[in-house]
């Protein structure tokens, strides 16, 4: 889905964790505006202004670490606007520029204010949108404000350390959950812009995958498990096969209802209601994982 107005150029910058990904707007001849985005969205955020601004101009919108069609950072890291000053720098030393011009919405500001003031004199201009300066509080309400969100953000850690597979919606949930989201200030005809770089298509067998894990895989209900992760893993679908998926199938050498068949063929013992359809299909899909993760 593409619903810009504007011809662009699409961009992906490498960095160390994997790359930057943005449109170059406009004129290619001369240093453009580096536009940021706000928190939880992407570039899409500059669809509806862009067609309005002077032709001559040039503009480089990206997608912050996790946002959008950019790479995320590694499991475990944070996402702190202090990192995202420092994309702003490898963007800088990417194209060589002398000087920047910044141009900020929400989160994007707070990124530009930062910057601005570490390296005033690279900067030749500042358009934000939304925040008209950066929040300062006063010491003992900075501590506690920062005692809890390192605790709520151990906690969001453990708990994408648990979670398994990501949740999937109807498209029009989605442009609610955008509007909602927003505090209502994103119009849902409007979501759009935003949902068509942060979603992918879900398949029918993928649903149908999330459908039975959520009724425990009973034992009638494996072979129908085992051929979906198997059949979807070896034509490509990378969301099918994982360690995760791998480690499910050895737990059931465990569970009340195994046998052990499926990581130790051997010991078969004819007392089992595994079948070699069960066995073979798990077979293959341990061999894809070793060749493929």
């Amino acid at each position: 889905m593409d619903f810009s107005k504007n011809k662009y150029e699409d961009i992906r910058i490498s960095v160390p964790w994997g790359h930057i990904s943005g449109r170059w707007y406009g004129n290619r001849n001369r240093r453009p505006i580096l536009a940021l985005h706000g928190w939880m969205d992407n570039l899409g955020t500059w669809d509806l202004l862009i067609p309005h601004l002077p032709k001559h101009i040039g503009i480089l919108a990206i997608d912050f670490p996790g946002h959008g069609q950019s790479s995320h950072y590694p499991q475990g890291m944070q996402y702190h606007v202090i990192e995202y000053v420092t994309v702003v720098m490898h963007i800088i030393k990417k194209y060589n520029w002398k000087k920047v011009s910044l141009m900020g919405h929400s989160m994007g500001c707070v990124v530009i204010y930062i910057y601005t003031a570490l390296y005033p004199s690279t900067v030749d201009l500042i358009v934000n949108f939304d925040v008209v300066k950066q929040a300062f509080r006063k010491a003992d309400s900075e501590i506690k404000r920062l005692q809890g969100s390192l605790i709520q953000r151990s906690n969001d850690i453990t708990e994408l350390e648990n979670k398994s597979e990501p949740k999937s919606y109807e498209y029009k949930t989605l442009e609610y959950i955008i509007h909602k989201g927003s505090g209502y200030s994103v119009d849902v005809n409007n979501s759009k812009y935003l949902l068509c770089r942060s979603i992918e298509k879900c398949t029918q067998a993928y649903r149908e995958f999330n459908v039975i894990k959520k009724l425990g895989i009973p034992l009638k209900l494996r072979d129908l498990f085992l051929e979906q992760i198997t059949v979807c893993s070896l034509f490509g679908y990378e969301e099918f096969l994982n360690w995760r998926n791998v480690g499910l199938l050895m737990s059931w050498k465990t569970d009340n209802n195994g046998c052990g068949c499926l990581t130790e063929p051997e010991s078969l013992t004819g007392s089992c209601d595994c079948n070699d359809h069960l066995i073979n299909l798990a077979l293959v899909y341990y061999i894809n994982a070793l060749l493929l993760l």
